[in-house]
């Protein structure tokens, strides 16, 4: 299956943007919680086949 999805890269980069846009939101939602401004940086890794 991760095979699969890995090689479907409009899928993968689709899946990618969308658990970024969650991750983002989230972790602002803590800090407006706990009073707080976080500040995310995302580095990727490439694959190595």
């Amino acid at each position: 299956m991760v095979k699969s999805a890995e090689e479907d890269t409009a899928l993968l980069a689709n899946a990618q943007q969308k658990t970024k846009i969650l991750l983002e939101e989230y972790i602002n939602n803590i800090g407006e919680a706990v009073g707080k401004n976080y500040s995310i940086e995302w580095k990727y890794l490439s694959s190595t086949k």
